[in-house]
């Protein structure tokens, strides 16, 4: 390094400032190609405007330029209306990138009754449907095309309201219902995160020391009201008790409406036995920021304990035997009907269902396809496979024109797969038979979504982001290294020269 600065300009330098922009280059230099890459990892980072000169390939054309990946998303349903004998649906559907799409309908796979085009270009889609009949099934196909030719299609089916039916979904269900005994109070803690729904007005908790309650009046009730949680004391040591939480709510017409019910179970302990919840005071305590009203949770699913393990109650239960046992064996669960948004998900061969992971889930069951000693149909949702893993639990009541059994899941609240049972039990509490599938929730948008000032460019949020971060590592570089390259100008200039010197007196002596 001395050798280098004896050689150092002899006359003062006067570029000092340019020195820190070579130094500021090179160390952007590093930067720039790391960005770049970044940005435009695992998807295209040109797609109309080629800043690069591309390779040729080996039949001399040039290759082509990389593009946003095509995705068709967020399918939905929306029922209009059923009058004067024809009902009406609106389908949409989002795009990415800009798309012109296809829509064609029927009451067959054929899809022989029309078709719809759009004249633009665009990305949220909107199509409806007119002069359907009501109360009928249709099957519908989605087909769209890209400005680079690309195509994508979505297949499915819907049912048309019937004249007269109100387009509503049935009420959610309380989320997060939990049962512990209070050894202070000698009671049972009730607790649930009611529906933030604007039709709901009260939750009812109904009671039974022999088996969940399947409806709002099968059982005593021991609640109704509008707040998170309260105290059932009026109970007896030694004795189960089954408790089944619903949300009381009114249409827009004024008609009287309950949910589906969530279910809980505790054991009272005989004294000196006690076990569970131990306070020091005797009111109810202070709530938790998850329990109140309006707040939010990942997900509905509480801990095995916190519900009593209703999964444990139902296994135990003795198998049904006879003809209406025969009879629900023969049950799967392609026989059960599961809609979002309109939307029917079928399920496969293996009894895997894919779902929205941001949208509830109305499961239903035909009346006509169960058995007439059918009394309670209990469904639990894991959210693995783990046997400690958290669960929710859902009873199917008969719905009011008494055709279907339903009930309305909760948004599981992230993508992953949520085994489920369904558990049929007859009126002397015996199990008919079990269904066993699994919910694959995935999120509605795509894995490459892209930001709306990107989209052209098709690149991704992360990788975006990543890119930005370098090149302003990159620019920062160059600024401060300009800012700085004066001083290390003089520094080196004031090396050079005291170098100089001593060589000088080196020389004279």
């Amino acid at each position: 390094m001395g050798r280098l600065l004896r050689h150092f300009t002899p006359t003062p330098f006067k570029g000092r400032r340019i020195c820190g922009w070579v130094v500021g280059l090179l160390l952007a230099a590093g930067f720039l190609p790391a960005g770049v890459w970044a940005a435009a990892a695992g998807d295209s980072f040109l797609v109309r405007m080629q800043l690069f000169a591309q390779p040729e390939l080996s039949n001399g054309a040039p290759p082509p330029p990389m593009r946003p990946p095509l995705a068709l998303t967020n399918v939905r349903i929306e029922k209009v209306r059923a009058v004067r004998g024809t009902s009406t649906v609106r389908l949409r559907f989002q795009t990415e990138p800009q798309t012109i799409a296809t829509v064609q309908w029927g009451l067959t796979e054929a899809f022989e009754l029309g078709s719809q085009t759009s004249p633009i270009w665009e990305r949220s889609h909107s199509v409806l449907l007119e002069g359907l009949a009501p109360g009928r099934t249709y099957f519908f196909r989605i087909r769209v095309q890209d400005a680079f030719g690309r195509t994508a299609s979505y297949r499915g089916k819907f049912a048309t309201l019937r004249e007269g039916e109100v387009a509503s979904l049935p009420l959610p269900a309380p989320k997060r219902f939990r049962a512990s005994y209070d050894a202070v109070s000698r009671g049972v803690r009730l607790r649930w995160q009611p529906t933030d729904d604007v039709r709901a007005r009260a939750v009812r908790i109904v009671r039974s020391p022999s088996f969940f309650p399947a409806d709002p009046w099968d059982g005593e009730i021991v609640y109704e009201g509008r707040d998170t949680q309260t105290i059932d004391q009026n109970v007896r040591p030694g004795t189960t008790y089954f408790y089944s939480a619903f949300t009381y709510g009114m249409e827009q017409d004024g008609t009287p409406i309950f949910s589906s019910g969530v279910a809980a179970w505790v054991k009272i302990p005989v004294p000196g036995e006690e076990e569970g919840e131990t306070r020091t005071e005797t009111t109810l305590p202070q709530e938790r920021p998850e329990e109140r009203e309006g707040a939010r949770t990942e997900t509905p699913f509480v801990k095995p304990q916190e519900a009593g393990g209703v999964e444990t109650i139902l296994e135990r239960l003795p198998p049904a035997r006879g003809k209406d046992a025969q009879q629900a064996r023969r049950l799967r669960v392609q026989d059960l009907t599961f809609l979002q948004g309109g939307i029917v998900r079928t399920p496969s061969a293996g009894g895997v269902v894919p779902v929205d992971a941001s949208q509830p889930v109305r499961v239903l069951l035909p009346k006509d396809k169960t058995p007439s000693s059918l009394k309670t149909i209990v469904m639990v949702v894991r959210e693995s496979e783990a046997p400690d893993a958290r669960s929710y639990t859902a009873l199917l009541r008969l719905s009011r024109d008494r055709t279907t059994y339903e009930a309305l899941l909760p948004p599981f609240g992230r993508a992953g797969f949520y085994p489920f049972t369904l558990y049929l039990l007859s009126y002397r509490y015996q199990r008919l038979t079990r269904i066993e599938g699994v919910f694959s929730a995935a999120s509605a948008a795509s894995a490459y979504a892209a930001a709306p000032l990107l989209r052209d460019w098709g690149m991704r949020w992360d990788a975006a982001f990543a890119g930005g971060v370098l090149l302003f590592a990159s620019g920062a570089g160059l600024v401060f290294a300009g800012w700085l390259g004066e001083p290390l100008a003089q520094w080196f200039a004031g090396k050079a020269r005291r170098l100089r010197r001593d060589d000088a007196t080196t020389a004279a002596v």
